[in-house]
């Protein structure tokens, strides 16, 4: 268990590194293997836009995507095999789109189907053992602004709530849902924690803990503690 939590330390601080020396480098993900990934969008329809890929051995690799991302396009995570990125085009005007699935070798793009009933999504996990997708989001299905966490079943095209709340409480959902669909990271009273998603139970992690991530298998978190990983 110290291995992969090591691991999970270095990618945070050396995504913390690169963020704090170029702007223009955009950390928002980082794939099953503990690889930090950053990404750069392009300002021309006629370039590819870059993902590259810093393993913690060898050189980084950079990844072309298709051309004609719009600049508004948000990686969100990685697929569980690690071949494939989650996005989603946002409209600063309107409401966000669909998530958008960019796979690898051969490089191509699609829809997910179950993910138009979205808004703006935040935090997007896709469950190791079952490919489901459990996304922290605001939903356009509601009138009143209902935001929370949402699965999606790439499979069969359904959305299901699992948890929701009125826009700035959200039901407490404020971060990334587990691999496993059953807790979320979340706040209450400020404090970061775990929630269940299903009971409504809150474990506080620490009054100093702010930012929060899960391990690809659920099994670990790393968090911020008073400037420290």
């Amino acid at each position: 268990m110290k291995r992969p939590a090591r691991r999970l330390r270095l990618v945070l601080a050396m995504a913390a590194a690169v963020t704090g020396v170029n702007a223009t480098l955009v950390v928002r993900a980082a794939s099953p293997s503990f690889t930090p990934a950053y990404f750069r969008p392009s300002f021309s329809r006629d370039q590819a836009t870059l993902l590259t890929l810093f393993p913690m051995v060898g050189p980084e690799a950079t990844v072309p995507l298709p051309t004609g991302l719009p600049l508004s396009f948000r990686l969100l995570a990685f697929s569980r095999d690690g071949k494939a990125i989650y996005g989603q085009k946002q409209d600063p005007l309107g409401p966000s789109s669909a998530i958008i699935k960019i796979e690898f070798k051969p490089t191509r793009q699609s829809e997910v189907p179950g993910s138009a009933g979205l808004g703006a999504v935040w935090f997007l996990t896709e469950s190791q053992q079952s490919g489901k997708i459990y996304v922290s989001a605001w939903s356009k299905n509601k009138a009143k602004g209902e935001c929370g966490a949402f699965e999606i079943d790439s499979d069969s095209g359904t959305f299901r709530t699992l948890r929701v709340g009125i826009y700035g409480d959200c039901g407490a959902v404020t971060g990334p849902v587990s691999p496993d669909g059953k807790r979320v990271l979340g706040r209450q009273s400020g404090r970061l924690g775990i929630l269940d998603l299903e009971k409504g139970d809150f474990h506080e992690l620490g009054a100093r803990m702010t930012e929060a991530s899960w391990s690809p298998d659920g099994q670990l978190i790393a968090a911020c503690d008073g400037g420290r990983l």
